[in-house]
């Protein structure tokens, strides 16, 4: 019995969230210490967004490591338990497990559990702005998997290596990686990785000024992932649909999309998205003309991204205040936002943006 469930499990966990969950589900009833269906559970409730109900799963998993001695039991629970610890913001906590989970991989010769855990650790090098960290994270992963010929993880840190060429500048690089990941999500059937990597290239499309690509990736992207229910990924593709919005000059429907983001993020605990959205908002306000509005909104954004210790959010930020400052007729002001965001952008590794707010600051005079 236990076989036919995780059977149909396995089928619809890439396109069935709910399926693949009442499956599990019913593993876990049938066998309490089954680990990998309280692991499965723990995967399906994290893409729902109920990540207090994730986080018992996993730390069932992790008890049940301990009393079996399954050392690759507790090393999978401990990356996993490091994946809510990012979502939630708490970076140090992220990185802490997944240093422990890598550790323990090495130690058993997994290099599937390896490659995870450096891919893990690329992103929060990336969150914190240490691209060079990141890129050297996501190649060592990749390295791995393509040895495997683990197309699921290929696909992954495909995907990683896009958003570290997206964040330095080169929109060729990171679209030749976002597609070679949705090529391989796509012959996989892994729809929640072709969602991200709808979203990373309508993120290209945006920068490059293309306004119909972009909304039509994020609104792939959107369907996708409301198909998994995964709302991590909804209130994503919400904030980049704004992004269209006001880009098109619909205010509006910006703020629109740019709540409804706002309140799945909140709902998740997402500081990550919160201070974005909070920056987006402070955007629009700006544009209405309420810049005592927007001030607060992008202060908020800054408190958030100084706790998550996200500089590229920070710089951001600053980058928004200074403009605010020069609006408001407070040059000296506006030159110490724009320094502080420049020093920001250069420390990551975003020349791009580092040639953007000099020229701001040359507009200043001296």
């Amino acid at each position: 019995m236990i076989a036919l469930y995780l059977g149909r499990g396995a089928v619809s966990y890439h396109s069935d969230t709910q399926g693949a969950l009442a499956a599990y589900t019913r593993v876990t009833e049938l066998d309490p210490s089954h680990m990998e269906g309280h692991n499965r559970r723990g995967h399906l409730l994290h893409r729902l967004g109920d990540l207090p109900a994730a986080q018992d799963a996993y730390e069932k998993v992790l008890s049940l490591a301990d009393t079996q001695n399954d050392p690759s039991g507790k090393a999978a629970a401990l990356g996993n338990l490091g994946n809510l610890a990012q979502v939630r913001g708490d970076l140090d906590a992220a990185e802490g497990f997944y240093t422990q989970s890598l550790e323990m991989n090495k130690k058993l010769g997994s290099k599937e559990g390896t490659a995870n855990q450096y891919g893990n650790l690329g992103i929060v090098a990336r969150v914190r702005g240490n691209l060079d960290a990141a890129e050297g994270f996501h190649t060592q992963a990749l390295g791995l998997h393509t040895e495997l010929g683990r197309k699921e993880g290929m696909a992954i840190q495909y995907g990683s290596l896009g958003i570290v060429a997206q964040k330095r500048g080169d929109s060729d690089a990171a679209e030749g990686f976002l597609t070679q990941a949705l090529g391989l999500h796509t012959e996989l059937g892994h729809k929640e990785g072709m969602a991200a990597n709808h979203g990373n290239l309508g993120i290209v499309a945006m920068i490059r000024g293309d306004l119909d690509a972009a909304e039509g990736f994020y609104n792939q992207a959107l369907e996708l992932n409301k198909i998994l229910g995964r709302k991590e990924g909804m209130a994503s593709d919400y904030g980049n649909l704004g992004l269209v919005a006001q880009a098109r000059g619909d205010l509006d429907a910006a703020e629109g999309f740019y709540n409804q983001a706002l309140k799945l993020d909140k709902k998740l605990g997402r500081k990550e998205g919160m201070a974005a959205n909070y920056g987006n908002l402070g955007n629009v306000a700006w544009v209405r003309g309420d810049l005592d509005a927007a001030e607060g909104f992008h202060n908020q954004s800054l408190k958030l991204n100084k706790k998550l210790g996200r500089k590229e959010g920070m710089a951001n930020q600053y980058s928004n205040l200074g403009g605010l400052e020069k609006a408001r007729g407070n040059p000296k002001a506006a030159r110490d936002h724009w320094i502080t965001a420049r020093d920001l952008y250069d420390a990551i590794g975003m020349p791009h943006m580092v040639e953007k707010t000099q020229g701001w600051l040359d507009d200043l005079g001296p």
